[in-house]
């Protein structure tokens, strides 16, 4: 049912409790596992800075993450996207469609509750605009991660 499966990730230890969760739909002959990523840009009159102001650690820490899962036999890889914000949504909406996606897996309320009201919830998005099932995993406990 479940042949190409995306885990879309910015970093944060709720996107990482979505995991395990990706890694599962993706196990098996024939599956693959795409990780996302999307480095936003905050766009002004003097230039653009990005969201999230470790993205290289995100993109490091991203790396690692897909090797791990090659290592354990899944067929595995990053694809990391560069948008204005809020466009992380729709880049990865543009990527379920190019690779067939079956699945897209996010965590809830990843990087701040703050961001998530200034810049909109991918989730939230999502569930409007995919093009596959979304599965959503909530942060620990129910509580909203900092």
């Amino acid at each position: 049912m479940f042949e190409t499966v995306i885990w879309a990730s910015d970093g944060s230890e709720t996107a990482d409790r979505a995991l395990p969760y990706a890694k599962a739909l993706a196990e098996g002959p024939g599956r693959r596992l795409v990780a996302f990523h999307c480095d936003e840009i905050l766009i002004g009159r003097s230039g653009g800075w990005p969201v999230l102001a470790d993205e290289d650690e995100v993109l490091a820490k991203l790396r690692q993450q897909v090797e791990e899962l090659r290592s354990e036999g899944i067929d595995a890889a990053l694809e990391v996207a560069t948008s204005p914000a809020p466009g992380a949504a729709h880049e990865l909406v543009r990527l379920a469609g190019e690779i067939g996606a079956d699945a897209i897996v996010v965590g809830t309320r990843g990087r701040s509750s703050v961001s998530g009201l200034l810049l909109g919830s991918l989730t939230h998005r999502l569930l409007h605009v995919a093009p596959c099932p979304v599965l959503a995993v909530p942060p620990r406990d129910g509580a909203t991660a900092e």
